[in-house]
């Protein structure tokens, strides 16, 4: 009985550098979490500011050398990190829209469609424009609770530009993203 191969990656070492970058920003951001005092936390966004900076740097110049790092020439897990690690890059919206530029002709064909769809609708949002995909949700009224689109373009066609690139409909999304949260959405009740 043959067991599939991982195929191997063209460019192993730049898999380890992304790797290692998404480690780093993980250490930084579980030590936020559980940072106790605010002075602590406050120090740690500081630090995770510094080393988006830093990181963002690395990955532009990876998308300069080698181009978006897709499945092919880092693995899909990696290239998922890449995508997720410059959506961090938040105060670079240039960089992130010559990310999206490099790997929108790979979606589908070894980049992530859910990643580049993440990634343009926050850039999208970000710049004051509608998202594209339906992929960035806010809690509905004061509580959270149910989780609804954020504005949409032309919202009537989002199911089709969804298929487009390989994404379920977006009624499909919404349910999958509202029932992963409903158990951190129910409010515990007060003990008086």
């Amino acid at each position: 009985m043959a067991q599939a191969q991982t195929p191997a990656v063209q460019l192993p070492k730049v898999q380890r550098l992304v790797d290692s970058l998404f480690t780093a920003q993980g250490q930084v951001q579980q030590a936020i979490t559980a940072a106790s005092a605010d002075s602590s936390r406050q120090q740690l966004h500081i630090t995770y500011q510094a080393l988006l900076q830093r990181h963002q740097a690395v990955l532009e110049g990876m998308l300069k050398e080698v181009g978006f790092p897709d499945e092919t020439k880092v693995g899909s897990a990696s290239s998922l990190r890449y995508t997720l690690m410059v959506a961090q890059c938040k105060q670079q919206p240039k960089f992130q829209e010559r990310v999206l530029h490099r790997m929108k002709p790979l979606v589908g064909k070894g980049a992530d469609p859910s990643a580049y769809a993440i990634l343009l609708d926050q850039v999208e949002l970000a710049a004051g424009r509608a998202q594209v995909y339906g992929t960035q949700l806010v809690y509905e009224g004061n509580e959270m609770g149910r989780q609804v689109r954020k504005p949409l373009v032309e919202p009537a066609k989002v199911d089709e530009r969804r298929m487009a690139i390989g994404l379920p409909p977006l009624m499909d999304y919404l349910a999958t993203q509202n029932k992963g949260h409903q158990p951190s959405n129910k409010q515990p009740k007060r003990v008086k």
